[in-house]
């Protein structure tokens, strides 16, 4: 009776095998590595000042200032609201006399980094990630944009739920299309 030797059965077919089977945790690994770098990547924006670093801080400022506008003309003209836009980045309510000051961590700039770092480490064709991320994109600049349009609707009607509004309602607008955006992703845009 002959003894097979292990590596006698290891031959090149068998270990093409063994790595195929061994591909899932592979690409888990690799997903698990982007996450975190992504993690790491928001924290270093959102805490170590990378606003201020001079191309990222003129997008985020021009971001701004096309958020105030956009805010100022839908809640004018589509509202009926008495906001002014006073200095740079400020909506002045004159009725209630407050103001919302527009910076960098209300324009949303920080919103779409999430959304473009979340899409494009997401396992998915290059192809249909080429069209998603813009159009998500666009997507999110209008949920920034509503966001200072109900903001200002609370300034000017609700000044006492400005808190709520501002703090728990409008986070949970954005993740909440944020999600909407990844089901749409995930059940429509990836399995096409």
């Amino acid at each position: 009776m002959k003894k097979k030797s292990i590596a006698g059965s290891l031959n090149s077919s068998t270990i093409c095998k063994l790595f195929i089977r061994n591909q899932k945790w592979l690409h888990e690994t690799l997903l698990l590595v982007a996450i975190l770098l992504f993690l790491g990547l928001i924290y270093r924006i959102k805490h170590t000042g990378l606003f201020s670093w001079l191309p990222v801080g003129w997008f985020a400022d021009r971001l701004i200032l096309m958020i105030r506008d956009s805010s100022w003309f839908i809640g004018k003209y589509i509202f009926q609201l008495n906001v002014v836009c006073r200095k740079t980045f400020i909506l002045y309510f004159p009725d209630p006399d407050s103001s919302i000051l527009i910076y960098q961590g209300c324009s949303g700039f920080s919103e779409l980094v999430k959304t473009a770092m979340f899409f494009s480490i997401y396992p998915g064709a290059l192809k249909q990630k080429l069209w998603f991320i813009p159009v998500a994109l666009l997507f999110v600049f209008a949920i920034a944009v509503l966001r200072m349009v109900c903001l200002s609707i609370a300034v000017a009607y609700y000044p006492n739920l400005w808190d709520f509004v501002h703090t728990r309602l409008m986070t949970f607008m954005f993740y909440g299309a944020l999600f909407a955006l990844w089901v749409v992703y995930v059940e429509y845009v990836k399995s096409v």
